[in-house]
């Protein structure tokens, strides 16, 4: 995990912390709640997150200081809660590091039940 970006890193680590699967889905719940909403306009198939058995969109977008911010909509909490995780977990990060750390596996993360 030490070639996680620290926030990726922290993040995993805090729900790998918590002692049971419900306060995990607690834990998503709350990611969920904090994700920057995607305006209905902007839940369009281009940014459906494809296999996903709930509807879940998420848009990409590069700030003024070159990271990339997240916003995210879902019809379910923990699939909600799923696009705020990565957009806690990779806040601040340039494009450039998000797609090395894609390219390095975590080694079996758990997150969810």
């Amino acid at each position: 995990m030490d070639n996680l970006p620290a926030n990726l890193r922290q993040t995993l680590t805090r729900l790998q912390k918590l002692s049971d699967d419900k306060q995990r889905y607690e834990q998503l719940i709350h990611y969920g709640k904090k994700v920057t909403p995607l305006p209905p306009e902007r839940c369009i198939e281009a940014n459906r997150a494809p296999g996903c058995v709930s509807k879940v969109y998420i848009e990409a977008s590069l700030t003024p200081e070159g990271t990339v911010a997240y916003a995210g909509e879902a019809d379910a909490l923990i699939a909600k809660g799923f696009v705020g995780f990565l957009s806690t977990a990779l806040a601040g990060l340039p494009p450039q590091t998000i797609v090395r750390s894609a390219r390095r596996p975590a080694g079996g993360h758990r997150v969810g039940g």
